[in-house]
């Protein structure tokens, strides 16, 4: 337990000191030699760090140093997205011209043979468009592609010139007179004269070729026949038939439009060409077929009973339509006949 000292005996303590040092003082001989050093005493303890200086003035930038080795190359990164693009550049200037090429076929040019079928015998049309304003053109049928009317196995079969509008129309025949297959049609070669021939007797295809003047040039698929079929005949005209319908009693009188039930229908029909066949026909079914004499007239007389089908009684009382067509079927003539009852 530490005893606290009072102030005033300290005091005392110090003023005891004083005075003794100064009494010491006062009777000091001469100093003595120094006397040898002691050894060090123990180092202190470690005061407490200082407070931070104030930084100093920054120094001068250092040389700079050698360059080091490269390093390795990195892993190549994703692709970017593509950029927008640039705005199209200027044109460039015009290039000097080309060599003239060899003709094309013009998109806009057409030829045309109705039926695809050329007749050897007879005038057959041709019809052209796109060609250039009045421009020539030469016809000519190519069996060996070379499109061209002076080369090859070739046939000129006509000109034209084109009109206004670049269109023409014209009629060709006579391919297949003596004076075609000549050696001067085929510059001298007859053997081509035969293999033109010899194609069209075999019905092969050929290339008809409009080859214009001015450059235009189109060709279509034709077939050439030796001889056109023979032409349709006219159709027969409808021949205003008329007709005549009733019986005729034992006395051998006629009633017209009428018949007693069981009795003897009497037709008579004219206005038909000779030999033609009629067709009769009761309530719109056929009954009976009749060949019109040489003045085109048919007579025929029928039992009611004839006219009913199969299985069925005699006609029944009332009235029943009759018609008669033409073997054309364009002349129907028609007529009432009434069935009266017994």
């Amino acid at each position: 337990m530490t005893k606290k000292i009072p102030l005033h005996i300290l005091l005392l303590g110090v003023l005891v000191s004083m005075f003794s040092i100064m009494v010491l003082a006062a009777c000091q001989g001469p100093p003595g030699n120094p006397g040898l050093p002691g050894p060090p005493g123990l180092p202190g303890k470690a005061g407490l760090p200082g407070l931070q200086g104030e930084a100093g003035e920054p120094g001068n930038p250092g040389n700079p140093g050698a360059p080091g080795n490269a390093g390795k190359s990195g892993k190549p990164g994703l692709p970017g997205s593509p950029g927008t693009p640039g705005q199209p550049g200027k044109p460039g200037l015009t290039g000097p011209r080309g060599l003239q090429g060899t003709a094309g076929v013009s998109p806009d040019a057409a030829i045309t043979v109705p039926g695809n079928t050329i007749y050897a015998d007879t005038p057959s049309s041709v019809l052209g468009s796109g060609f250039e304003k009045f421009e020539p053109i030469t016809l000519f049928l190519d069996l060996d592609n070379n499109l061209n009317p002076t080369k090859g196995v070739s046939l000129v079969i006509g000109t034209a010139t084109a009109s206004e509008g670049g269109a023409f129309h014209v009629k060709v025949s006579d391919f297949t007179s003596a004076a075609v297959f000549t050696p001067d049609t085929f510059r001298g070669k007859d053997n081509l004269g035969k293999q033109f021939a010899a194609a069209m007797r075999a019905g092969l295809a050929m290339s008809l070729v409009a080859q214009g003047a001015d450059g235009t040039r189109v060709s279509t698929p034709v077939m050439v026949a030796e001889k056109a079929p023979a032409a349709a005949p006219a159709p027969t005209p409808p021949v205003d038939g008329t007709i005549l319908v009733g019986s005729i009693a034992s006395d051998g009188s006629f009633t017209s439009g009428a018949v007693a039930e069981g009795g003897t229908i009497r037709i008579i029909a004219g206005g038909f060409n000779a030999g033609e066949l009629i067709s009769l026909n009761m309530n719109g079914t056929k009954w009976q077929t009749l060949v019109a004499d040489t003045s085109g007239a048919v007579t025929g007389d029928f039992t009611a009973s004839t006219w009913s089908k199969a299985g069925e009684a005699d006609l029944a009382a009332g009235g029943h339509l009759i018609t008669i067509n033409d073997t054309a079927g364009q002349a129907a003539v028609k007529a009432i006949i009434l069935v009266t009852s017994k």
